[in-house]
């Protein structure tokens, strides 16, 4: 249903709480009318897992897709739809003309040049074919049913035709519900805003399951405050929904016109008024908001930056069951979201800090940032738990990022300090070459540890020209000398968990048991993610899940063996292995026993038969001789 959300009395407007407007030079990065732009996210679903229903992603889409030429008027688009999908966009808004028994995709009244079949499902079926993982949903829309031309069947109709014309591309599914993205992989999921024809899933302005915010109409630069609340308030409900409401489908429209062109209801006008889009950054980026709105549902913009695209992207990364897994994309994402920063080094290291806090918990996280743009007074020298990055220089500011594994160090501070103390500084070297000397000497002293280490010339301006935020709980010790200040702080490595599948395990042929993986656990108190084979074959058959019991095992044979339990918590993974006994179901023998009487009795009265029909075959041969 398409929803005009009210005002919730009973929770402060997202609008009041936001951080301060992004720095001017943020401007690329929640704004993008070029042709091309500063992300690249062609197949980041490939790290969620399949159960997860598409309700529960957050889901970077745009409005009116095609719209990327034609003047200030209709254009809300910079990028191509091929750039759109490679920079991470997977909801897309497609407004066709029914004329000459074809779509041709237009904007109001005005035609954009392009078609449904050429310009639109080819270029989803390459880019799905070439990026298996992922999904593409499609609101399909009659933009002009009173202004139809010389056609000889209806417009749903002439989709069937599409359809045919790309047999494998959509998603087949009549059912009024919302598909698991494991269901929809390498397919488009239509949702339909036209009449006629049969059911294709979900239609926009009737499913009762798709929760929809397009207060579009802005006729004035005072009103764009207006329209960020109409979002602000949909994304309240995204994570707050109504009770029945859970499951829904919520899409966010951020993009308005009517007396203001639509770049200027996105990007602000005339360098005094903020546009939705730059809101919408500071909502993404600031430290509170990511944990309270873990997700965003789906956000259709106009002219999103690539920031703007990165901090809904990296919502679902809680969902990743193996770190690494979402290693490159972490680094794309912590390079623009530090266009977001704002202010001097220290409140641009805690911004940035506070965003990966929140956006991953169960990690522990380090930032250092420097004002000395160029300069080699000072460097750094680190061990990642596999997601880390080195940023631009933004305002003559830059920082780096990374994770750690925990947050203790168990050798005790006061010994690795001493050791410290007492190594000689290397003489005529620049900063990351003395940073590089300390952490090998504290790697070599004490290898079961993960040392990082910061060095700052004494030469350097002042204190303000860096920052230094170490994972919190971790002793950070320094040594000083004439020519440098060196920082240095450890980290014990990660623990693998430990599975535990309980067991054995007895049940009944045709009868769902339930598997119990709860006693499973991680030393270093994360939380994990588990799957099962349930038959010993070395194949996995349930995807990775936070949810420790597997509720629906159902075996439809007797069968006796193993069936295995893998945990990972991210980093490092275990198995465990128990037995199982499926046994037939109550009175199955006994049929069996009677079912192979009556075969025996069959097979007795066959041969008597045959037997007494052997002279007139043989007369019958006979006389066909």
């Amino acid at each position: 249903m398409i929803r005009h959300p009210a005002a919730m009395l009973a929770l402060v407007a997202l609008s009041s709480l936001l951080l301060p407007p992004a720095s001017a030079t943020a401007g690329g990065r929640y704004y993008n009318s070029d042709s091309t732009i500063d992300t690249s996210h062609p197949d980041w679903m490939r790290w969620i897992p399949d159960h997860h229903s598409l309700a529960e992603l957050s889901i970077p889409g745009t409005h009116d897709t095609m719209a990327d030429n034609g003047g200030p008027s209709p254009e809300t688009q910079g990028l191509s739809l091929r750039a759109q999908l490679d920079a991470g966009i997977r909801a897309l808004d497609i407004r066709a003309r029914h004329i000459a028994d074809s779509f041709a995709i237009h904007h109001g009244s005005i035609f954009l040049g392009y078609f449904f079949g050429g310009d639109v499902l080819a270029v989803c079926q390459d880019f799905l074919n070439d990026n298996p993982t992922e999904t593409i949903i499609m609101r399909l829309k009659n933009e002009r049913p009173d202004d139809e031309q010389d056609n000889t069947r209806t417009f749903a109709e002439t989709y069937e035709w599409y359809r045919s014309l790309y047999p494998n591309l959509f998603h087949q599914d009549t059912r009024a519900r919302i598909p698991t993205l494991g269901e929809v992989r390498g397919k488009v999921v239509v949702l339909h805003d036209f009449t006629g024809g049969t059911a294709y899933g979900l239609h926009w302005e009737l499913s009762p399951l798709l929760e929809i915010q397009d207060e579009f109409y802005v006729c004035c630069i005072w009103e764009i405050d207006a329209k960020w609340q109409h979002v602000a308030d949909h994304l309240l409900l995204t994570n707050h929904p109504d009770p029945g409401d859970e499951n829904d489908l919520y899409i966010n429209f951020t993009s308005g016109a009517g007396g203001l062109f639509p770049s200027s209801v996105a990007g602000g006008e005339c360098c005094t008024t903020t546009g939705v889009n730059e809101f919408f950054l500071d909502f993404l980026f600031a430290g509170p908001f990511v944990s309270l709105y873990p997700k965003t549902g789906v956000m259709m913009m106009d002219f999103p930056g690539a920031a703007l695209i990165d901090g809904i992207i990296a919502r679902n990364m809680p969902m990743a069951a193996q770190v690494a897994d979402i290693a490159s994309d972490f680094s794309t994402l912590a390079n623009n979201m530090f266009y977001s920063t704002s202010g001097n080094v220290d409140s641009r290291t805690a911004q940035f800090k506070n965003f990966f806090v929140g956006l991953l918990p169960d990690h522990h996280w380090n930032v250092f940032a420097s004002h000395t743009s160029g300069s080699t007074t000072w460097g750094y020298s680190y061990v990642h738990a596999q997601l880390h990055r080195r940023t631009d220089w933004v305002d003559g500011h830059s920082a780096v990022v990374f994770n750690s594994y925990t947050d203790t160090n168990s050798t005790p501070l006061i010994t690795w300090r001493d050791f410290l103390q007492q190594q000689p500084l290397l003489v005529s070297v620049d900063g990351p070459t003395q940073a590089s000397h300390f952490r090998s000497l504290l790697a070599s002293q004490y290898p079961q540890r993960r040392w990082s280490t910061m060095a700052r010339s004494t030469s350097a301006a002042s204190d303000d020209d860096y920052d230094l935020r170490a994972v919190s709980g971790l002793p950070v010790a320094f040594r000083t000398d004439p020519l440098f200040f060196v920082f240095a702080w450890g980290s014990d490595p990660n623990q693998s968990p430990v599975a535990d599948a309980s067991g054995p395990y007895t049940g009944t042929v045709g009868e769902a048991m339930t598997l119990d993986g709860s006693a499973s656990l991680d030393p270093d108190g994360r939380p994990l993610f588990y799957r099962w084979d349930t038959n010993g074959d070395g194949s996995w058959d349930t995807d990775w899940a936070r949810t420790p019991t597997l509720t629906s095992a159902l075996y439809l044979e007797p069968y006796t063996g193993s069936l295995r339990l893998q945990v990972t918590d991210g980093w490092a993974s275990a198995v465990d292995t128990t037995a199982v006994t499926i046994v037939p179901e109550p009175g199955f023998a006994a049929a069996l026993a009677c079912g192979a009487g009556l075969l025996t009795r069959l097979r007795r009265e066959r041969r008597r038969r045959t037997s007494s029909l052997a002279p007139e075959r043989s007369l019958e041969s006979a006389s066909i001789r």
